[in-house]
């Protein structure tokens, strides 16, 4: 037989004790309940699924079908019996054996890394059931309804949108523009969770980290929308947040440089990190002030976790800002880099910097490393400067005196060390 076969099977057999594991273990966790299908049986079934697998492959593809409408009949009726007898109407482990058997021939078939992966998950579901079971009732229907449509919104609306380039010059793409307006909503849906979840102060700093490594900007409008919709929130903890998602842009773009043009870094390394140092240094001031003298944050009056209509604002400024720099980049050509980093940066800094760090060179007629390095900090700047005219529009002058604040000191520091060094 075939080694790689047999080391196929072996994993079969291997996540049928896995999962066999958690229900034996869960079944005498449970006085009073008994289950037939333990360690045993789960890994004889996944090692049954892999089995089957193998001889369909080798002998005819009606195998595999056959041995499941067999088992699953097996697994009926001795549901049947046991539900009767106990009046435990429960159907967990049945399915999960269902599951166990496909995962196993998922493995025998070459997909061990994937069926591993299955059978992780599987074990996870398994044991926070109960936890689960508690999240779920905790939730309202305001929660519920904003839970259904974010899932709608990732698995359906932003897969049917066309994914190419629209409108003059294919400056739009639907499905950007999509993934951008998911971004905006999850950080509201995760925003609200996590303060629900871990309190003001922290859900908030948890978030505006977590968010700020994708979309530092996108964070600025979930919270200028949570400070608006909620005069009783702390501006200076939200405020704090939209700095420290600020201060993620540096080591984002740092990152990103680095793994695209490492003759870039030097160029713009000592700007990128000042704007992560001051707002960073001065998020840890606010943090160190609550607690150094026991200030309660005040309480969020949560609403809606998704906030679609501030993200699908969003998009559609988004839409149009795209369109402003087609015109620019057409009208202006080369000469025109600087205004087209500008007015790039005012939506998002991360596509300007791939474009200019891929395209810069060190000699030649064409993009030097100066001009790209110029052009990345000028986005960065009108894109910080951007964040705190947010916070001012959206979440009013109360939060703007904090995160306004904070960005244009970083604004004018980064701006003072690039003229000095250049």
């Amino acid at each position: 037989m075939d080694t790689e076969i047999i080391i196929n099977l072996l994993v079969s057999l291997a996540i049928g004790v896995i999962i066999g594991f958690e229900r034996e273990w869960k079944t005498q966790a449970q006085a009073g309940k008994t289950y037939d299908a333990g360690l045993r049986t789960f890994a004889v079934v996944s090692f049954l699924g892999g089995i089957s697998a193998v001889l369909s492959n080798a002998i005819t593809p009606l195998i595999l079908p056959a041995l499941a409408l067999g088992l699953s009949s097996i697994i009926f009726i001795s549901y049947r019996l046991s539900a009767k007898k106990s009046e435990d109407f429960g159907y967990t482990t049945e399915v999960t054996l269902l599951l166990v058997f496909a995962i196993g021939a998922f493995a025998a078939i070459g997909y061990k890394i994937e069926a591993i992966a299955f059978a992780a998950i599987v074990v996870t579901l398994l044991r926070l059931k109960s936890k689960l079971h508690v999240y779920i009732k905790a939730l309202d229907a305001d929660e519920v309804n904003s839970t259904i449509q974010l899932l709608l919104l990732a698995a359906v609306a932003i897969p049917l949108l066309p994914n190419k380039d629209i409108g003059p010059g294919g400056a739009i793409n639907p499905r950007t523009i999509g993934i951008l307006i998911l971004l905006i909503a999850g950080i509201s849906y995760f925003g609200y969770f996590s303060v629900k979840l871990f309190g003001n102060r922290l859900g908030i700093f948890l978030t505006a980290l977590l968010g700020g490594l994708t979309s530092s900007t996108a964070v600025a409008v979930a919270f200028s929308k949570m400070a608006s919709a909620n005069k009783s929130a702390s501006p200076v903890l939200l405020g704090g947040g939209i700095s420290l998602a600020a201060a993620m842009m540096g080591p984002r773009l740092l990152i990103m440089v680095g793994i695209l043009n490492y003759s870039l870094l030097p160029f713009v390394s000592p700007v990128l990190i000042t704007i992560t140092v001051i707002p960073m240094s001065a998020v840890i001031w606010i943090a160190l002030q609550y607690q150094k003298n026991n200030i309660p944050a005040t309480t969020l009056e949560l609403k809606n976790p998704l906030q679609l209509d501030s993200a699908a604002i969003y998009g559609i400024v988004l839409s149009i800002l795209f369109l402003v720099v087609h015109f620019i980049e057409t009208y202006f050509g080369t000469a025109g880099v600087y205004a087209l980093a500008a007015t790039s940066g005012i939506a998002d800094v991360d596509a300007i910097s791939i474009t200019l760090a891929k395209s810069a060179i060190p000699v030649g007629d064409k993009l030097t490393l100066q001009i790209a390095a110029n052009g990345i900090l000028i986005a960065v700047f009108a894109n910080t400067i951007v964040k705190a005219i947010i916070s001012q529009i959206i979440g009013g002058w109360r939060l703007a005196k904090w995160s306004g604040s904070i960005l244009l000191l970083a604004f004018l520091a980064g701006i003072a060390i690039h003229l000095a060094i250049y």
